[in-house]
């Protein structure tokens, strides 16, 4: 393990343990570049589109994996409480359910590095500060992609230079930049 070791906290998730260490390491930067990308996220069926025309495929985790968990949770729900049978149901639903936590965050982990790597800037929409945003521009539903904007781009200090959140409408009656980060 690199680093000074800080922290250790012990984590249960279902049946497995982890032990999660935070250490104190000295960030080594990529090297300089002066080339923006904007991020366009959550439109209809992509994950993302760069402003480069790159379209990144949603992979829908959720949804491949929803009828073995609609199963899993009809079955969890015909068992008696307090049952073993039931505990063992119950480890199952949230076996499921963390494997596809799981599948996003290597998804959103890799699409951000390869980014990141890349590009020495990223632009892309606050959407919170969005109105009037058409039915047809909603983001895709099941991605998980609103967490990616908030701990997916690196912060200050990290490998990328910046991140620049911007909010726009489509009407234009909104349009300013909220922050650097």
């Amino acid at each position: 393990m690199e680093g000074k070791i800080k922290t250790a906290t012990v984590k249960r998730e279902g049946e497995h343990w982890y032990i999660i260490f935070i250490t104190e390491v000295d960030p080594k930067p990529l090297p300089p570049s002066e080339e923006a990308i904007g991020i366009d996220l959550g439109t209809n069926p992509h994950f993302l589109v760069t402003s480069e025309g790159e379209m990144v495929e949603a992979p829908r985790h959720f949804q491949k994996a929803e009828e073995k968990l609609a199963k899993a949770q009809r079955e969890l729900s015909r068992k008696k409480k307090g049952s073993n049978r039931r505990k063992k149901a119950r480890l199952k639903v949230a076996k499921l359910h963390r494997k596809i936590a799981n599948q996003r965050k290597d998804f959103h982990h890799k699409v951000a590095r390869r980014l990141v790597n890349a590009y020495g800037t990223g632009l892309y929409p606050h959407l919170r500060f969005v109105v009037n945003l058409p039915l047809r521009a909603q983001p895709v539903s099941g991605t998980g992609g609103d967490p990616w904007t908030c701990s997916r781009w690196p912060r200050p200090g990290s490998r990328s230079s910046r991140a620049v959140l911007r909010a726009f409408s489509p009407d234009k009656r909104l349009h300013r930049r909220f922050e650097e980060v």
